[in-house]
């Protein structure tokens, strides 16, 4: 992992990992997360959610024009590390 990489956006839910198919029998069917996720330093993600070094929220009028905020912030902030 490079020290020099950052996130940019807004929290996660923590649910991550690849999903599973099961069916009981009586065809009750169920989906779960069978794999855990893990940063470098061996701490989960899984209900804790992604790691985000600058929050940005997306605005109902960003989202209705189709605008990117956290594309945009990433911008801003990767001109000013220069």
């Amino acid at each position: 992992m490079n020290p020099r990489t950052i996130t940019v956006g807004n929290s996660t839910s923590g649910a991550d990992g690849n999903i599973s198919l099961f069916t009981f029998p009586g065809e009750v069917r169920t989906i779960y997360s069978g794999i855990g996720i893990y940063y470098l330093d061996f701490t989960s993600t899984q209900r804790v959610g992604v790691r985000v070094d600058y929050t940005v929220e997306p605005k109902i009028n960003d989202i209705k024009k189709k605008i990117d905020t956290a594309y945009e912030e990433a911008i801003i902030i990767a001109k000013q590390e220069k």
